[in-house]
């Protein structure tokens, strides 16, 4: 197999000239059409103009990537630049897809997969490659990559993580954006922040999922280490009230769960909470009848179908009853 390749960066502070470019160095470098261009953004150029950049030079079809908050390549570790990868191969097949995170990590993977029409036989036959460029948000890469290796055990995987601009500040949206580039389009990415409207405030406000403060300070909050969430064998059934204020009274709600862990599960259900809403939880059996004890949590996330809810506060009762669920789901 015959391959080439060659590298273009480009700082200069207009987007689609730094996209050109940045395009046309590595593509007079390379010589020859290319098969496969790999991207990194700062993520403080115009996102759409930097791809009309790209794009005036190399094909669209072509191109995936992701923004970042610095980039590398053999100049170094450059700010607020592109850089471009660019190689040709013989004999090469591409297929590109995108997901949304909204969903079980495994049901993404097999988004992702089920559109290209791969098989492991055939893969099996070829080197395949899977390229991977993922925005940040909740920490289940693993839960994704063990999906796409339960389909494809002989894919070699590469890829990384959308990033914002850390030395803004978190009161900056740009600390927030990440992007992700396939066939020449721009998706925007995990946006860590959302609107709420407290009781005795007047008009909303804007709250965000702090991590750690960049700068001169470097602090970073540890690492939550939290056991991940178990398919069940038999999906259970739930009834759950949406806490407004201090009230716990209402209409109850009809939920299955899918997933579950020690302090968290994944909860299937027509009606979404709001995010960082309370809820409390009642367990049913096989029969619908109720379970002792009530479960009280937070929703941390949305699902495609649903919401995640973090478990705030358990009883001796429902914490053994989460137990023997696990234990007969292993």
């Amino acid at each position: 197999m015959s391959i080439s390749i060659s590298i273009g960066v480009s700082n200069i502070e207009d987007s689609f000239k730094a996209g050109h470019q940045a395009s046309l160095t590595a593509l007079q470098r390379l010589n020859k059409s290319p098969s496969l261009a790999i991207i990194f953004v700062s993520i403080h150029y115009d996102q759409d103009q930097i791809i009309k950049g790209i794009t005036s030079v190399i094909d669209k079809n072509i191109i995936i990537g992701a923004s970042s908050y610095a980039e590398i390549s053999n100049l170094g570790v450059t700010y607020k630049s592109v850089v471009i990868f660019l190689c040709t191969m013989d004999n090469i097949s591409l297929q590109w897809n995108h997901s949304g995170l909204n969903d079980i990590q495994d049901q993404i993977a097999h988004k992702l997969l089920a559109p290209m029409n791969l098989s492991s036989s055939n893969l099996d036959q070829y080197h395949s490659l899977g390229l991977l460029f993922r925005t940040a948000g909740e920490p289940v890469e693993n839960e994704l990559i063990q999906g796409i290796k339960n389909r494809f055990s002989s894919m070699m995987l590469f890829g990384g993580m959308g990033a914002g601009d850390y030395d803004s500040g978190i009161d900056n949206p740009n600390y927030w954006k990440s992007y992700m580039y396939i066939n020449g389009t721009r998706t925007k990415g995990f946006d860590g922040q959302m609107e709420i409207l407290p009781k005795g405030v007047d008009l909303p406000i804007t709250i965000y999922d702090v991590k750690g403060i960049s700068g001169k300070y470097h602090l970073c909050l540890p690492e939550k280490k939290e056991t991940p969430m178990v398919a069940l064998n038999a999906l259970l059934q739930i009834n759950y009230l949406i806490i407004k204020g201090k009230d716990a009274t209402g209409e109850m709600q009809k939920g299955t769960i899918r997933r579950i862990s020690k302090s968290k599960m994944d909860v299937q259900t027509a009606i979404k909470p709001e995010k960082f809403s309370n809820v409390k939880i009642h367990f049913l059996s096989q029969s619908e009848i109720k379970i002792p004890g009530e479960l009280y949590g937070k929703v941390v996330d949305h699902t495609g179908n649903g919401f995640i809810v973090h478990f705030t506060s358990m009883p001796a009762e429902i914490d053994a009853f989460i137990n023997g669920v696990l234990t007969a789901s292993v």
